[in-house]
Parts: structure tokens; C-alpha cells; sequence
């Protein structure tokens, strides 16, 4: 006798074999997107600010100068003290034709450079940074970094 279902599993496995390594793919570039995102961090918290303008995209200084991003990373450090931690809680990928944007929200907590700075002086921000792997391009770079800081507001104006 037939299988009935022989067909639909036949179907099944094939669907399988196509779409599985359109999510490992994902992953993959997720994680790379994280690593590097990562490392512009750690380079902004020990204060290597040439290294982190350097993983920035021609298109991101487009908008906003070196010398003016250079100038607002420098006043985020007067303003705000020295990157003690951050954690990307949430993030959204988009795979388009040319190339990988993942957008990442992280909680950065920044301190007065004192020595035993109070927890009370610690200031937390919600920053926006969106990181894009161009199309033939092996690695990603930064294309947009939103600071969400009042202290930073108040001092603007």
C-alpha cells in the first residue's frame, strides 16, 4: 500500500533544506553585528575615540562631521563621566539588497571618573546604534548612534 503522506514529507524536507540556511545566515550576521557593536563600545569606554571613528561608515559622517561626532563624543564625556557597562537588550535586522542593518538598543551606564564614584552619580542612557554590513563588504561599521541622555539635553541648550 501507498503512502499517502509521502509526498507532503517529501515537500516538508525540501521546504527544510531551503529555508534553514536563510536563518543560519541571520544568526550568523546577528552575532557578527553584536561582536562588532561590542567592540565600538569597549573602544568609546576606554576612551579610544580615533579607533571607534575609524568603525564609523563614509554615510555616517554624511550627516554629521568627524571633527563635529569627534566633538559630541567629548562633551558625552564631560557630560555624562566614562563608560562603566552596556548591554544591547533589543535589536532588529533587516537583510536588504544592499547589504545587512541591524539596529541595536543598548542601556549604557556611564560615571563620573572619580575614584569610588557613588551609584547615585551613575547616569543611564537608551542608545540607538545601528551598524550596517554593505554588500561585498567583510565587515560592518557604524552608520548611526543615537545618545538618549537628559543631561545631555540640558547641556544643549
Amino acid at each position: 500500500m501507498k503512502d499517502p503522506y509521502a509526498t507532503v514529507r517529501a515537500l516538508l524536507v525540501i521546504a527544510c533544506l531551503v529555508i534553514l540556511p536563510l536563518g543560519c545566515e541571520g544568526s550568523r550576521e546577528q552575532l557578527e553585528a553584536r561582536a562588532f557593536l561590542d567592540e565600538y563600545l569597549a573602544a568609546l569606554q576606554d576612551d579610544r575615540l580615533d579607533d571607534a571613528l575609524a568603525m564609523c561608515a563614509p554615510e555616517f559622517f554624511e550627516t554629521t562631521s568627524r571633527a563635529e561626532w569627534l566633538g559630541k563624543l567629548e562633551m558625552s564625556r564631560q557630560t555624562l563621566g566614562r563608560i562603566r557597562s552596556f548591554a544591547a537588550n533589543k535589536w532588529t535586522m533587516e537583510m536588504l539588497s544592499n547589504g545587512v542593518f541591524v539596529t541595536f538598543e543598548a542601556e549604557v551606564t556611564y560615571a563620573p571618573e572619580t575614584a569610588g564614584a557613588a551609584d547615585d552619580q551613575q547616569t543611564q542612557t537608551t542608545e540607538v546604534i545601528t551598524v550596517v554590513k554593505p554588500v561585498k563588504q567583510e565587515r560592518f561599521m557604524v552608520f548611526g548612534h543615537h545618545i538618549r541622555s537628559e543631561k545631555i539635553l540640558e547641556e544643549d541648550r
